[in-house]
């Protein structure tokens, strides 16, 4: 329960008494937490007698219920009821009590962890020696604990040296070793002669000098079969066929009206040839993971963009696998280069090395609120669940990076990817014959 207080100044009462039944306790309660320097986050505070202005008039207080607050797995029914007496109490001595909704509340625990645990002097190093005990005590109190623990552990160890906030006199490499990752598990299969992929590229499996899954792929057949199938996947990702359908009419309307010049500067494609790239790229990999792989892409972003000739920013490609035992997620970089190089391929790694230094993906929450402004309620909580998930050491994130240049690109992917710490990673490249020949004949036409 959040209260929130419309302030108001308050006459001094000499027969001042506690706010609510609880005969003072909780004011007292919170007077000592102060007085003990608990909270980090108050710095010689000064305070007058906390439960001196105290009374037991509600009235001007306006209280709010988080709805995100109950229900979780690991919440308890009788803290619950509590609550809810409470805010009936207030209810009952003048307040006004209502309920509210916050879906970023669901991620709190994954956003506060690594805060209340990993920055300095803002966590307790006897609380995460309590936590880490409470395993040989034959029951945790919490079944995620043990989890949470061996997550804060191993971030704290990695980026600060040890769980007491000082750095470890054990020297540290500076480049971990890369995980193993299956190529089935990232990439999946690379479709079949019934999906137009299948029918227009080919592709081979195999590895880059570091060792990271490497599917190289390129055109089977004539370009034109390339360019049908691209402007199909550009024309859906960037634009639903009801809001085109409106456009087209739109068109005509204004073109009888002889204002057709002025519809020209309402565009749902871009004409900057620096962003069709970009988006073309983008879109191949989504279509790409989701079709080899069987992922779920919930949104089609491009269609958010209000600019379309600006590049969009976020996350090039978030798929899923929610029903997968670890949930996962894949995090896709796309580069589109009419001649390939070393620099493109490290722009990719570094680009998703940052994805996966921040933890949780950037665009987790934008997909999570597309999806309840389109009435998806179910799906949009469990994208959004993701965030705790995360914080429990419970979801898997992989990471693909695609290259689409000309022949020389699946050279230049084997030689320059270089994935330090970076886990989880597999790399595409698409190598065409003069890639910037396919920009003009894949959009021009689409209004």
């Amino acid at each position: 329960m959040r209260a929130v207080r419309l302030h108001r100044h308050l006459p001094d009462r000499a027969n001042a008494r506690p706010h609510g039944p609880d005969d003072g306790d909780g004011g007292r309660q919170r007077a000592a937490a102060r007085g003990a320097g608990l909270d980090l986050r108050q710095v010689n505070v000064k305070t007058a007698g906390h439960a001196n202005v105290l009374t037991g008039d509600a009235r001007g207080i306006r209280i709010a219920v988080v709805k995100e607050g109950f229900g979780h797995a690991n919440s308890e029914t009788d803290v619950h009821a509590l609550v809810r007496k409470g805010a009936a109490t207030f209810k009952r001595l003048g307040a006004q009590v209502g309920e509210v909704s916050i879906p970023l509340h669901l991620a709190g625990p994954a956003i506060w962890t690594p805060i209340a645990a990993c920055v300095k002097d803002l966590y307790i190093t006897s609380l995460i020696d309590a936590h880490s005990s409470w395993r040989h005590r034959g029951r945790s109190p919490d079944p995620h604990t043990g989890r949470t623990r061996r997550c804060i552990y191993r971030f704290m160890t990695a980026e600060i040296g040890s769980t007491g906030g000082r750095p470890s006199s054990r020297k540290q490499s500076t480049a971990a070793k890369p995980e193993e990752t299956p190529r089935g598990l990232v990439l999946g299969q690379h479709p079949s002669s019934a999906h137009p992929f299948g029918q227009v590229l080919s592709g081979n499996d195999g590895t880059t000098i570091s060792k990271v899954p490497h599917r190289a792929l390129s055109e089977r057949g004539a370009r034109v079969a390339t360019v049908e199938m691209l402007r199909e996947m550009i024309g859906r990702h960037h634009v639903s066929p009801e809001a085109l359908a409106r456009t087209a009419q739109h068109r005509e309307a204004m073109e009888r009206l002889g204002l057709g010049s002025q519809q020209a500067q309402l565009r749902r494609f871009p004409t900057n040839p620096a962003t069709q790239k970009g988006n073309l790229a983008e879109i191949v990999l989504a279509d790409y993971i989701v079709t080899a792989s069987g992922l779920l892409l919930p949104i089609y972003r491009l269609r958010y963009n209000p600019n379309v000739d600006q590049s969009m920013k976020g996350d090039d490609v978030l798929a899923f696998d929610l029903d997968a035992r670890p949930v996962r997620i894949v995090v896709g970089e796309a580069k589109f280069r009419g001649t390939s190089s070393a620099a493109a391929v490290t722009e990719i790694v570094d680009a998703l090395t940052r994805s996966h230094k921040a933890g949780i993906p950037v665009s987790l929450q934008f997909v999570a609120d597309r999806l309840f402004e389109v009435g998806d309620a179910a799906l949009a909580a469990r994208v959004l669940d993701c965030a705790r998930l995360f914080a429990l050491g419970r979801l898997r994130i992989d990471y693909v990076g695609l290259l689409l240049s000309d022949a020389q690109a699946a050279a230049r992917v084997n030689a320059a990817t270089t994935p330090g710490s970076l886990r989880h990673l597999a790399m595409i490249s698409l190598g065409l014959t003069e890639p910037d020949t396919l920009i003009d004949p894949c959009y021009t036409g689409l209004e």
